[in-house]
């Protein structure tokens, strides 16, 4: 990649910071299993003990210690533990704002990097986030700074690849503009006729667009994302009732149901901070 393409980037990111959930350490026991589902945002592994295949969006591959892993949005998602070895996995969740601006990046699912220290500062993350209360502003800039700090090692190993904007498919560019419509109206109740009516096309437009490139249909993506945001109306101290409330649920039963399902916990479990252990 060119000093030019690799500058503009770096700008092109700077631009557009990301919101991040908890960073957290996962143990999952011999013979645990990821079940079936599409991810909601951006969602970030480091494997640190045990091992697991994966099939991430139709390709299957298999993740050791040190292996990094990233599921995208939209990407059909399954994963089992190999071996006896308990798996125990860094994760952290994050999507951009606004929560297309990443589009135009490539990213690699599985991979692994050359330089250690994008490891230990992942964990320093995580440790940081555990043992020491800090004002969500100030979270989210250290998270963002992680995460600028990955996508340029990804970079520099050439593991990363992306398309400035204005090279984008019309498509895309639709898509774009369908997201940015309905993150200004996440808490509203839209209607796919009044997507397809701002963006100029036919509702059955609306529909294909949103498979083809997101791998759902408008109203999915629609409540994933209301999903995605109650995670930081949850780390923020808010109940579950007002969280499900603030987000267009009915009530906080539906609304636990839905976290669950999408994110393989409760509500009340993305509020609890966990412990992280010192070895990497």
């Amino acid at each position: 990649m060119s000093d030019e393409r690799t500058r503009s980037l770096s700008r092109f990111l700077a631009e557009h910071p990301c919101r991040s959930g908890a960073p957290a350490l996962f143990h999952c026991a011999a013979g645990w299993s990821y079940p079936p589902r599409v991810a909601p945002d951006f969602h970030l592994w480091r494997v640190r003990r045990g091992g697991a295949d994966f099939s991430i969006a139709g390709s299957k591959r298999s993740a050791v210690p040190g292996s990094w892993v990233l599921f995208c949005p939209g990407d059909p998602v399954q994963a089992v533990s190999t071996g006896r070895v308990p798996l125990e996995v860094l994760t952290l969740h994050f999507a951009p704002d606004p929560v297309t601006a990443l589009a135009p990046v490539q990213f690699p699912r599985i991979f692994a990097l050359k330089n250690p220290k994008v490891s230990r500062d992942f964990l320093g993350l995580a440790k940081a986030w555990a043992q020491t209360e800090h004002p969500r502003e100030e979270a989210n800039l250290r998270h963002q700074a992680f995460l600028t700090k990955l996508l340029g090692a990804l970079l520099e190993e050439g593991l990363l690849s992306w398309v400035a904007p204005k090279e984008l498919e019309p498509g895309l560019r639709k898509v774009q503009r369908a997201l940015a419509y309905l993150e200004k109206r996440l808490e509203a109740r839209t209607r796919i006729a009044d997507l397809a009516e701002a963006l100029g096309v036919e509702r059955s437009t609306v529909t294909h667009l949103f498979r083809r490139h997101l791998g759902m249909a408008p109203a999915a993506w629609l409540r994933r994302r209301r999903l995605q945001r109650s995670r930081s109306f949850l780390e923020a101290g808010l109940s579950v009732t007002e969280t499900a409330r603030r987000c267009g649920f009915p009530d906080a039963f539906t609304y636990s149901k839905a976290f669950k399902a999408c994110f393989g916990m409760a509500p009340r479990e993305a509020r609890r901070p966990s412990g992280i252990t010192d070895t990497y």
